[in-house]
């Protein structure tokens, strides 16, 4: 059998590089596949708010002073008495009810009923009532219980929605990447030490 020759010290050292260059290749590719599956930020405020209120035997919503930055809202109104009450949304912008005795004028009598109105629902005791609203402005809109009112009475307040954070990258992945970077600067610096690194001469067999 014939010994396959030595690969001479120039082919290892391209050997050495090109396997170096691939691992680069792969710790770059695997960056980016981390910096693409990522999700991108939320915004700063979702498409929908949820809003939960409870209406008590107190004569009260709970709370009756809420604040929203997105038009549409998913209202959650929860009768957590024994009596019974309604949930009415004015759909009139910085519209207030008025609350004189007269029951032909005032929220407890027809003044609804010749005014828009985005929500009134009755709200039997222990009951709870899901209803999605899209406000039409920016401002405030009440809500009343037409039974009891002007004691149960509270604002949902329409604001402008905050600005997106400027910012969409993790910051572990900016870490990633300088590590990434970090190792392919040492990689390349070690190839080419080597490659600048004259041959060893062959040592002469010793006589006898």
């Amino acid at each position: 059998m014939h010994a396959h020759p030595a690969p001479s010290r120039s082919r290892r050292v391209a050997n050495h590089a090109r396997t170096s260059a691939l691992l680069l290749v792969g710790l770059l590719v695997l960056s980016g596949i981390g910096l693409a599956a990522t999700p991108p930020a939320r915004a700063a405020s979702a498409s929908s708010t949820s809003v939960t209120i409870m209406a008590t035997d107190s004569l009260s919503f709970v709370p009756n002073s809420i604040s929203v930055t997105t038009r549409s809202v998913e209202l959650e109104v929860e009768n957590v008495g024994t009596v019974g009450h309604t949930f009415t949304l004015s759909a009139r912008v910085n519209q207030t009810a008025p609350s004189d005795t007269n029951t032909s004028t005032n929220a407890s009598g027809t003044f609804f009923a010749s005014n828009e109105v985005l929500v009134d629902d009755a709200l039997p005791a222990g009951q709870t009532i899901f209803v999605n609203v899209t406000l039409p402005s920016l401002g405030s809109y009440e809500f009343i219980c037409r039974i009891h009112f002007p004691d149960m009475v509270g604002t949902l307040t329409l604001n402008a929605p905050s600005p997106a954070s400027s910012s969409s990258t993790p910051w572990y992945l900016y870490g990633g990447i300088v590590v990434v970077l970090l190792v392919a600067v040492v990689v390349i610096a070690a190839v080419a030490r080597r490659r600048r690194r004259p041959p060893v001469a062959p040592t002469a067999p010793k006589t006898a």
